[in-house]
């Protein structure tokens, strides 16, 4: 149930403590990136935007992103260093119709269609929905309409998500999963991940 709701994935960062591009690591017989991709594409979310930093646009990476284009729209970052509010807005730029909009970080990739459906179940104008875990919450997001327009109109790149959604209905659903917590940032991060993955999978 899409409930006319988009994803923007972001992937605009130098993943310097990773020392890789975290959207290519492999993962589940594909890479980071595609896995997203093909998640949210599985709990039928049409319009899929790839924020991508343009320092990952290479030879290297070539049949990946060709592979990504035939899912989601890639939009490229050229200027990382503006941070993270400069590529939310540049993927949101891309969302017309939509009523709702997911915000996917590359760095926090423990979703399934199950969890996306949940969240979009739970969605109501005005408001965003969060995963929670043990009442701490998590990723991904689901921002209605009104906060995207709120987020396009802000000229200011320094304020980050958390200051806009301050002053917005906060709807918790439970994940019932520590993942949602956790964030990928270093090779260390990325094993322990994986670890923790392959787990849940034996206890499924």
């Amino acid at each position: 149930m899409s409930k006319n709701s988009a994803v923007v994935i972001l992937s605009g960062g130098n993943s310097e403590r990773m020392n890789f591009p975290k959207c290519f690591l492999p993962f589940e017989n594909k890479t980071l990136i595609e896995y997203i991709v093909d998640t949210y594409s599985n709990a039928s979310i049409k319009n899929i935007i790839v924020v991508l930093n343009s320092n990952f646009i290479n030879i290297q990476f070539a049949d990946i992103i060709e592979k990504v284009k035939k899912k989601a729209v890639i939009v490229v970052n050229n200027k990382p260093e503006l941070g993270r509010m400069f590529s939310i807005k540049a993927g949101l730029k891309k969302i017309k119709k939509n009523d709702f909009c997911f915000i996917q970080n590359i760095d926090n990739p423990a979703i399934s269609v199950e969890l996306i459906d949940k969240i979009t179940g739970a969605a109501k104008a005005d408001s965003y929905i969060s995963p929670v875990y043990k009442g701490k919450s998590g990723h991904p997001v689901l921002l209605s309409k009104s906060i995207i327009n709120k987020i396009l109109l802000n000229s200011k790149n320094n304020m980050t998500l958390k200051d806009i959604l301050h002053s917005f209905n906060k709807i918790e659903v439970d994940s019932g999963s520590l993942n949602v917590i956790e964030n990928v940032n270093s090779p260390e991060d990325w094993e322990k991940f994986k670890e923790t993955i392959q787990q849940n999978a034996k206890h499924s």
